[in-house]
C-alpha cells in the first residue's frame, strides 16, 4: 500500500500581514493574561528574528503600561530601521511629558501617566490621510498631519525592543541603560490598518496581525513572563493556524474534499459543544490548515487558547488506515475580529483581487530585478491558473550607484496586485497563490526564493468605481459605475467608432480610480475656441474643461483678441470654482504659458493673467512649507510660512531661456546684493514679519512670480524702479513709482528699496492717497519733531498748573489741565506707535491702536468741552445752575472716549492692527491704528467732524461776545490788532480748528496742506504752553515767587489774592473767572438784572483770554 504524506509550509491568512507566528514549540506560546516586569534588572525583550515588520503604508500600535515608580525619563517601545540611528516608530516619557516618535520625527504630549494604573496607549498612522495620532485610553492626545515630503511607508525588516531603547556598534544591537521603563507592560500589538479610538477599544481582545502577544514573536532575556489574572480578557471568536500531515496505509490519494471531509470529522470529534466550526480552508495539494471558530460560552482568551492547543496536538485516528497529525510547532490560535465567509466553499462569481507583500532573495545576474520578477510573476500566477499580475512595485532594492543589474545573493522586497478572473474561491485562491510564489524558481542563470514567513496575501475589495461626468472636446459623456479592471466602451457622440475607458486598481491606494478615457477613435464637436463660450464652468467639470483649453490650444499659434478673451475668462471662472488641488494649479499655470507664446495681444490682458496667477496661489491647498511650478516661460514659488520662524527668504530665477521652463531657487534668508550668476532674485527682509496677520489660525502666504515673456508688460516710460499698478492707464495697469527709489544701479544689477514712513496726517487720512516719499520723509520728521516737543511742553503746563494750586482754583483752568493731559497721551502714545508695533505682538498692537484712538477721542472731547464752556461764559451767561461742573465734564471728558472704544473692541477687536496696504508703496512700516473703514469713518472722521463743527460756531459766537465787550470798553479800543490776533491764535489752538485742515488737502493743495497741519497740530501742546503758561501774569509770577531766586523773585503778591474772589481783579488788569472758594459747584446767578452784571460774567470768562 502506497503512503502518502502531505506536509505543508506556514501560511499567514488575509489578517496577518507579515507576522511571525510559528515557532517551534510544545507549550501554547500565546502570552494572553501575563506580562513583563521591567524593574531595574537586566530585563530585555526585543522582537524575534523569524518575525519581520513588512513595509506598512498604515499601522495601528497598541501597549498597556503599569508605572511602578516616577524616573524623570523612561522607554516603552523603540523600533528602528536596520542599522540606522534615528527613532522609525516609538513611545517614551520624558519629564512628566509623554514622547512619540514616527519616520524619525519627534513630537511631545503634556501628559504624565499616573503611577500604579494600568494605561493603554495607541500609536495610529495612514499615508492616505497623512495624520499621526497617539491616544492615551480612548481619548486622542495628539493628531498631527504630516506633510508630503515625509515618508509615507514604515521602513520594513527593522529591530523592535520593549522597555528599553537600543543602538548599534559594529553592527550588534546593544541595549541602553539610564531610560528603563520601571514597571509592567503587556498586550503589545500591531495591526496593519490604521483604527480610530472606538475600533481600538472594541479590539482590546483582539490579537494583532503585524505583531502579536506571543513567546513567538518575541525574545527575552533576564525577565519571564508572569501571569496576572487581573489582565483576564473575554473573546468568542478565534482563527487557528497549523500544519497537518495525513497518513494513509491505502494506495489511493486523497483529493482536496476528502482531506477537508477529513478534518472536518477530526474537529468535530475533538472540539467542545460550545465551539463552532465557521469556515474551514485548506490548501491544494498540501495541507496548510486554516480554521475560524466561535466560541459560544464566552472564556478568557487565555483559558480557550490552551484548551483549544491541548486538544489539536493529539493524533487522530480517522480509521484503521488513516491517521491524521498536527505539527504542534506550526499550532497557532489567535482571537481576531472578523469571522470571514461561513460558507468554506464560498465562490465569487466576479474576479477577485489579493494584495500581497513579498520578501525574496534572488541569486544570479539581470538586466532589470524588476523585469525578471514581473516576468516570473506572471509566467508564474498566469496561464491555467488565470490571474494577472498588477502594479508591481519594487520596494526594497539592495543595488546602489543606479546599477541595473542585480547583485549575486541578492534580497529584494515587493508589492503587487493579482487579479483572478471569475468564478473563483477567494480563499482556496489566496492558498494557491501562496503556495505557487512559495516554489520559487530556479533555471541556470538565476534562483528566486521565497520564504514561507516572508510572503502576506490579503484579499481586497476595491468597490467600484463611481458614475463619472466628463466634458471634452469629442464632447459630453456619462460613465456609469463598473467593477475594478473592467473597460466600458461607449458610442462616440460624433463619428462612428467607440470611446472607452478603464475603471483602475490603485496600487497605492488598493482602491479603484478613472483612467483619462480614450477618445482617440472619437471626431471633435468642438474645433475652435469661440466654443467654450457655452461651456459653464461648475467644480465638478472644471478638470475638464481645462483640459478641453489644452486641447484646443494646441492647434492655436496666434489667438485673436476674441478668442484670448474667452480663454482667459473660462480659465478665470476655474480659478474661481474649482477645487484647487495641485494638480489643477499646475495644469491652469501649464496653460496661461501656452497662452503667453499663443498671442501677440498680450499687453491687452496683462491683468487678466496676474489676476489668474494670483487666484492660483491663493486659493491652491498644498501641504509643506513650499510649492513650485515651471513652465516655459513662467515660474511660481508659493510658500507657507510660519511667521514667528521668518528670517527673511530670497527667490530667483538662476537660468532661463525663451521657450524653455527657468530654473528657480529659494533660501530661507535675506541677501542685500542678488545673488551671483542669478538672472533675476527679490529678497525679503526679517522686519517684514510685523505687516504678516498675526492671527496665528492660519499661516501666511507668499507668493514669487516670474514672468520671462517681456511683451506681458509694457508701458512706455523710462526703466526705474517701479511696481505694477493695476488701475493705471485706465484700468489696464502700468508701472507707477511711487514710493519706490534706485538704491543702487550698475550694467547688469539695479537694486531698489519702497519704503512709506508715517505722519500725524495718517490719523485723520480721509482721502489714503500716498504722497512722494521725499514728502513723506519731511512730514515724518517734522510729525515727531513737533510731537516730541510738544509732550515736553504740555508736560511743563501740567506740573505748574498741579504744583501751584492758585492757579487751578477756576474752571478754565481745570479744563485746560485735563486737555493738557489727553493730548500728552496722544503725543506719547503716536511717538511710541511704530516702535511698539514693531514688536509684532498682536495683542500689543491692538492694544496701541485702542490706547491711541482713546487719547484722539477724549483730546477732542476736551476741545469740545472747552467750548461748552465758553459758550456757557461768553454767550449763554444767566439762568445756569449746574451742580457738580467739573466732576460732570471729567465724567464725559473721559468717559465718552472709552465707551466708544470699548463698543469697538466688543464688536470686533480686529477693527485695531497693524496698517499693512495691499500696494507695494502704501504702508510698508508699521503702525497701530483703526483698520477697519467702517470704524475709522464712524468712531474717527465723524466724531471728530462733530467735534470741529460745533467748536467753529462757538468760536465765532465767542470772538463776537469778545468784540462787542472790547468795543464798550474804552480800554478795548486801546488794545490793538496784536492783540486781537493773540485771542484769535489762542482760542484756534484750544478749540482744535488747525485739525480742519487734513479734511481739505486734496487734490493740489494736499501736500501744502499737510505740511500746515503736520507743524501746527504736532505743535499744539507748544502753543497751549505758549498762550495759557508763559504768556500769562499770574503763572508767570508763581514760577517767580516759587522757582526764581535774587532780584527775580517775587516775595510780596498781594495782587494775587484780589483775583482769587469771583469778579474780582487782578492787579495786571485783567480778568479771571474763578469759582468761589467755599464751593466747587459752579454758580452764575441769574440775581443780578442789570447789564453790568452780565458784563461782569463775560469779564469773568477772559481767564481763557489774559
Amino acid at each position: 500500500m502506497g503512503k502518502i504524506s502531505a506536509c505543508l509550509s506556514v501560511v499567514v491568512y488575509v489578517w496577518i500581514l507579515g507576522s511571525c507566528l510559528f515557532c517551534s514549540a510544545s507549550t501554547n506560546p500565546s502570552l494572553w493574561g501575563q506580562k513583563v516586569a521591567f524593574l531595574g534588572h537586566s530585563c530585555y525583550w526585543q522582537l524575534s528574528k523569524t518575525c519581520t515588520v513588512p513595509p506598512l503604508e498604515e499601522l495601528s500600535v497598541c501597549v498597556d503600561l503599569w508605572r511602578q515608580i516616577t524616573t524623570s525619563a523612561w522607554t516603552a517601545f523603540v523600533y528602528k530601521k536596520p542599522g540606522e540611528l534615528g527613532i522609525e516608530l516609538g513611545l517614551a516619557g520624558r519629564g512628566g511629558n509623554l514622547k512619540a516618535w514616527l519616520f524619525g520625527n519627534e513630537w511631545t504630549v503634556a501628559y504624565d501617566l499616573p503611577l500604579q494604573n494600568w494605561h493603554t496607549i495607541c500609536l495610529t498612522w495612514s499615508k492616505h490621510t497623512r495624520r499621526f495620532q497617539l491616544i492615551v485610553n480612548g481619548s486622542v492626545g495628539l493628531s498631527s498631519k504630516l506633510n508630503d515630503l515625509a515618508p509615507s511607508t514604515l521602513a520594513p525588516n527593522g529591530t523592535l525592543t520593549l522597555g528599553v531603547t537600543h543602538s548599534f556598534v559594529g553592527g550588534v544591537m546593544n541595549f541602553e541603560t539610564g531610560t528603563n521603563f520601571m514597571g509592567e507592560i503587556t498586550m503589545f500589538r500591531m495591526w496593519q490598518q490604521e483604527l480610530n479610538p472606538q475600533q481600538l477599544a472594541e479590539w482590546k481582545c483582539v490579537s494583532g496581525n503585524v505583531v502579536t502577544w506571543s513567546k513567538n514573536d518575541w525574545e527575552y532575556h533576564g525577565c519571564s513572563p508572569i501571569t496576572d489574572n487581573r489582565l483576564k480578557c473575554e473573546w468568542s471568536k478565534y482563527q487557528i493556524n497549523m500544519k497537518l500531515s495525513i497518513t494513509q496505509k491505502a494506495s489511493d490519494d486523497l483529493n482536496g474534499h476528502e482531506s477537508k471531509a477529513i478534518v472536518l470529522k477530526w474537529l468535530e470529534s475533538i472540539l467542545p459543544q460550545n465551539t463552532l466550526v465557521n469556515s474551514l480552508f485548506l490548501s491544494d495539494p498540501r495541507f496548510s490548515c486554516l480554521v475560524y471558530v466561535t466560541v459560544s460560552l464566552h472564556a478568557t482568551i487565555d483559558e480557550t487558547q490552551d484548551e483549544l492547543w491541548t486538544l489539536l496536538i493529539h493524533t487522530y485516528n480517522h480509521s484503521d488506515h488513516t491517521v491524521l497529525q498536527t505539527d504542534p510547532a506550526s499550532l497557532n490560535i489567535l482571537p481576531v475580529a472578523i469571522i470571514p465567509e461561513n460558507d468554506p466553499n464560498y465562490t465569487d462569481f466576479s474576479d477577485t483581487f489579493y494584495r500581497v507583500y513579498m520578501n525574496l532573495t534572488m541569486n544570479g545576474s539581470v538586466e532589470s530585478t524588476a523585469q525578471t520578477l514581473q516576468h516570473w510573476l506572471q509566467q508564474t500566477l498566469g496561464g491555467g491558473h488565470r490571474m494577472s499580475v498588477l502594479n508591481f512595485n519594487l520596494t526594497t532594492n539592495p543595488n546602489q550607484n543606479g546599477r541595473s543589474k542585480s547583485v549575486p545573493d541578492s534580497r529584494y522586497g515587493c508589492t503587487f496586485h493579482v487579479q483572478a478572473f471569475a468564478p473563483v474561491n477567494v480563499n482556496e485562491t489566496r492558498m494557491l497563490i501562496f503556495d505557487l510564489l512559495t516554489k520559487g524558481f530556479s533555471n541556470s542563470s538565476i534562483t528566486i526564493n521565497v520564504s514561507a514567513n516572508q510572503i502576506s496575501i490579503s484579499h481586497i475589495e476595491p468597490g467600484l468605481c463611481p458614475e463619472d461626468t466628463t466634458q471634452t472636446v469629442y464632447g459630453l459623456y456619462t460613465w456609469p459605475s463598473i467593477p475594478a479592471q473592467d473597460i466600458y466602451e461607449m458610442k462616440c457622440e460624433k463619428g462612428h467608432d467607440s470611446a472607452t475607458r478603464l475603471c483602475k486598481l490603485d496600487g497605492s491606494t488598493d482602491g479603484v480610480i478613472w483612467d483619462p478615457p480614450d477618445m482617440s477613435r472619437c471626431e471633435k464637436v468642438m474645433n475652435d475656441i469661440d466654443d467654450l463660450e457655452g461651456i459653464t464652468v461648475t467644480p465638478n467639470n472644471s478638470a475638464d474643461v481645462l483640459g478641453m483649453i489644452e486641447n484646443l490650444l494646441r492647434n492655436e499659434t496666434d489667438l485673436n483678441l476674441s478668442q484670448l478673451n474667452t480663454v482667459l475668462q473660462k480659465l478665470s471662472e476655474v480659478t474661481e470654482v474649482g477645487i484647487m488641488t495641485t494638480q489643477l494649479a499646475d495644469s491652469i499655470i501649464n496653460v496661461v504659458s501656452n497662452v503667453l507664446d499663443s498671442t501677440s495681444f498680450l499687453a491687452q490682458a496683462t491683468n487678466k493673467i496676474l489676476s489668474i496667477t494670483e487666484r492660483v496661489g491663493n486659493r491652491i491647498d498644498f501641504s509643506g512649507f513650499c510649492h513650485s511650478t515651471t513652465v516655459p516661460s513662467l515660474a511660481l514659488q508659493l510658500i507657507n510660512l510660519e511667521t514667528e520662524e521668518f528670517q527673511g527668504l530670497t527667490f530667483g530665477v538662476s537660468s532661463f531661456q525663451t521657450g524653455l521652463s527657468p530654473e528657480i531657487f529659494l533660501n530661507q534668508a535675506f541677501t542685500e546684493s542678488s545673488p551671483g550668476g542669478s538672472v533675476a532674485s527679490i529678497s525679503l527682509p526679517h522686519t517684514l514679519d510685523n505687516f504678516f496677520p498675526q492671527n496665528n489660525q492660519n499661516m501666511s502666504r507668499i507668493q514669487f512670480h516670474f514672468y520671462g515673456t517681456e511683451s506681458l508688460f509694457e508701458d512706455y516710460s523710462l526703466v526705474q524702479c517701479v511696481y505694477w499698478d493695476l488701475e493705471k492707464n485706465n484700468g489696464k495697469g502700468g508701472w507707477d513709482d511711487n514710493g519706490c527709489q534706485v538704491k543702487h544701479t550698475n550694467v547688469t544689477h539695479t537694486s531698489c528699496i519702497c519704503f512709506h514712513l508715517t505722519h500725524f496726517g495718517v490719523l485723520l487720512d480721509v482721502s489714503k492717497i500716498p504722497i512722494n516719499p521725499k514728502d513723506d520723509m519731511i512730514l515724518t520728521v517734522i510729525t515727531y519733531l513737533g510731537c516730541g516737543i510738544s509732550s515736553v511742553f504740555l508736560g511743563i503746563t501740567l506740573l505748574t498748573y498741579i504744583a501751584f494750586g492758585k492757579l487751578r482754583r477756576d474752571y478754565p483752568s481745570k479744563i485746560l489741565m485735563n486737555l493738557s493731559g489727553a493730548l500728552m497721551g496722544l503725543n506719547v502714545c503716536f511717538l511710541l506707535n511704530s516702535w511698539l508695533a514693531e514688536f509684532n505682538n498682536y495683542g500689543l498692537c491692538i492694544a496701541v491702536a485702542a490706547i491711541l484712538h482713546y487719547f484722539l477721542l477724549a483730546s477732542f472731547t476736551w476741545m469740545g468741552l472747552e467750548a461748552i464752556n465758553m459758550y456757557l461764559a461768553f454767550v449763554k451767561v444767566f439762568n445756569v445752575y449746574v451742580p457738580s461742573y467739573i466732576l460732570k465734564f471729567c465724567a464725559l471728558g473721559w468717559g465718552l472716549p472709552l465707551i466708544i472704544v470699548s463698543i469697538v473692541l466688543a464688536a470686533d477687536k480686529d477693527c485695531y492692527g497693524s496698517t499693512v496696504s495691499l500696494t507695494t508703496v502704501n504702508n510698508t512700516s508699521p503702525f497701530c491704528w483703526v483698520q477697519n473703514d467702517t470704524a475709522f469713518f464712524v468712531t474717527v472722521v465723524a466724531f471728530v467732524v462733530l467735534i470741529l463743527l460745533s467748536n467753529i460756531c462757538v468760536f465765532g459766537l465767542v470772538l463776537a461776545q469778545i468784540r462787542g465787550l472790547h468795543l464798550s470798553k474804552v480800554e478795548g479800543m486801546n488794545r490793538g490788532l496784536l492783540h486781537d490776533l493773540r485771542v484769535v491764535a489762542s482760542l484756534t489752538f484750544l478749540l482744535g480748528l488747525t485739525w480742519i485742515l487734513v479734511f481739505f488737502a486734496w487734490g493740489p493743495v494736499q501736500v501744502p496742506l499737510l505740511y500746515l497741519f503736520s507743524a501746527l497740530n504736532s505743535l499744539q501742546g507748544f502753543f497751549i504752553f505758549l498762550f495759557h503758561c508763559l504768556m500769562k501774569d499770574n503763572v508767570r509770577k508763581q514760577w517767580r515767587i516759587h522757582l526764581c531766586c535774587g532780584k527775580f523773585k517775587l516775595t510780596d503778591y498781594l495782587a494775587w489774592s484780589g483775583s482769587v474772589t469771583a469778579g474780582g481783579r487782578a492787579k495786571s488788569g485783567k480778568l479771571v473767572h474763578t469759582p468761589s472758594e467755599t464751593t466747587s459747584e459752579r454758580k452764575i446767578s441769574d440775581s443780578s438784572g442789570n447789564g453790568g452784571g452780565k458784563a461782569k460774567e463775560r469779564d469773568n470768562g477772559a481767564g481763557w483770554l489774559a
